[in-house]
């Protein structure tokens, strides 16, 4: 069964280590669920069907990239556009790849400006990702 409208389902294994303050997402009218590994991620996502995934390109058991092409396969998880947040310095070449796939990805350099992920979110809802 989906969430309610304006969920975000945010995808990393620290405690915040993205920066983003989980009543951010409240403050924006959206739910907030997370996933600890990219593997339950794709569980969550599929469950869930939230408007925007935030994920964290660097977790440990599956890297951002072949998380997004897992959530590409699914019919149920292939329109989620997802935000991918980077350490300073960090691009992967799978990236590319995935945006000529058509797939939505945008990509967010760490620390996080708040205001620019405001604003990327109410593009990708927009755009109809604002489940």
């Amino acid at each position: 069964m989906a969430m309610p409208e304006r969920t975000v389902l945010i995808i990393e294994d620290e405690n915040n280590s993205i920066g983003i303050p989980p009543v951010f997402f409240s403050e924006a009218g959206y739910r907030v669920e997370t996933s600890r590994r990219a593997a339950e991620g794709i569980e969550r996502c599929r469950l869930l069907k939230p408007g925007v995934v935030v994920l964290d390109m660097l977790m440990p058991d599956m890297p951002g990239d072949e998380t997004i092409r897992e959530l590409s396969q699914h019919t149920d998880t292939a329109d989620i556009p997802v935000i991918v947040t980077l350490p300073p310095g960090f691009y992967p070449s799978g990236m590319a790849e995935l945006k000529r796939m058509g797939r939505r990805v945008e990509v967010l350099k760490r620390p996080i400006d708040l205001r620019d992920l405001k604003k990327l979110i109410g593009a990708m809802a927009e755009d109809g990702g604002g489940r």
